[in-house]
């Protein structure tokens, strides 16, 4: 019977610390800010394909699903991204759709009964 050769372990050079190098807090601000403006064309064109999405009927993922309490109507999203609202799995879609809040804090409105519902409340 052979005996295993043992494999030779490949010596990894250590890297320099953080302390070898001095950063200074304003570095790290000019970094932030650099980097905070390559990124905002990128949020204006997400937010953008978002709202393209919505106007096509088609769910952009930016909050959870709504349910109403009050009568039961909840959204669906379909294989293809589709929003669809209805009153229990596999029933055709109502065609509703629940009234966006007119501020961040806001409450939705159940376009089936009129009822206040909040993301958090599903």
């Amino acid at each position: 019977m052979k005996t295993p050769r043992r494999k030779e372990s490949k010596r990894v050079p250590r890297r320099k610390s953080a302390a070898a190098e001095p950063s200074t807090h304003d570095d790290s601000d000019a970094g932030i800010d650099a980097l905070a403006e390559r990124l905002a064309p990128l949020v204006r064109q997400i937010q953008a394909l978002q709202e393209q999405a919505r106007a096509l009927g088609l769910f952009p993922n930016d909050r959870e699903l709504l349910e109403c309490p009050k009568c039961g109507l909840v959204e669906d999203v379909l294989a293809g991204g589709q929003l669809i609202t209805n009153y229990g799995v596999g029933e055709p879609d109502s065609g509703m759709r629940f009234v966006e809040p007119e501020s961040d804090d806001g409450p939705f409105i159940c376009p089936g009964c009129g009822g206040e519902v909040r993301p958090q409340d599903t």
